[in-house]
């Protein structure tokens, strides 16, 4: 069972999971990119679905520049 914004989910469709899957490599991959010293920003990720099928996964990082 996951929590996400207020919706249990208590199901999953077997064709998720290689959706899932790809979920978690960008989320990987995206994180370690900017859990470094030296970034100031913020990261989005995003699942779209429809009917309960992972459908698009979006990520978005933006990078705040530091003036001083």
């Amino acid at each position: 069972m996951c929590y996400i914004s207020g919706v249990i989910g208590t199901q999953e469709k077997p064709i998720n999971k290689k959706a899932k899957d790809q979920f978690h490599e960008k989320a990987d991959k995206v994180l370690g990119a900017v859990m470094r010293q030296g970034f100031y920003g913020s990261v989005t990720l995003e699942v779209s679905l429809v009917d309960g099928l992972i459908r698009n996964i979006r990520t978005r990082v933006e990078e705040q520049e530091v003036v001083g």
